[in-house]
């Protein structure tokens, strides 16, 4: 887990440095073009079947990502996809497109905010947090912004 984490971290970081200067800003979430985030959306019906809380808690922000039980093994598969997305950003140096989200995320890891994640038998629990005051504000309007942009993307599905 370590090493798959300290992959991500510097994907997330040059995610970071490739936001910089675009010229119309990406979707918060993109299932389409992200290089990560397309990872979910090729499992059949996964985004659909995936669930996120996002707290606020006193140094920073704590998610549960649940997945229902039969859609599991395609959210395993997601994750490996992204971590092999990871290294292969490492191994060619060449950064993809990223949505806002992933970008953002690779913001707070280049300023030393480390994520800590468990899997779960029903998914994933992570958290973000920082003994700056001010990192910690960011990080709650981060988990703020998730939870709004998530409620208007599976309300936008659903309308299909």
């Amino acid at each position: 887990m370590k090493v798959s984490l300290t992959l991500l971290m510097s994907v997330l970081v040059l995610a970071a440095f490739a936001m910089v200067g675009a010229e119309e800003p990406a979707p918060w979430f993109d299932l389409e073009k992200c290089a990560f985030c397309k990872q979910l959306g090729a499992e059949e019906g996964l985004i659909d079947h995936m669930h996120a809380e996002y707290h606020s808690i006193s140094d920073g922000i704590l998610w549960v990502m649940s997945v229902d039980g039969e859609y599991k093994a395609a959210f395993d598969r997601a994750q490996m996809a992204m971590q092999n997305v990871g290294m292969e950003i490492q191994k060619s140096g060449e950064m993809p497109y990223m949505c806002r989200h992933c970008a953002s995320y690779g913001e707070f890891m280049m300023a030393g905010v480390i994520p800590e994640c468990v899997a779960s038998g029903v998914g994933q629990i992570c958290m973000m947090t920082s003994s700056d005051p001010e990192m910690v504000k960011k990080l709650q309007a981060f988990g703020q912004t998730n939870a709004e942009e998530m409620a208007k993307f599976h309300a936008s599905r659903e309308k299909k």
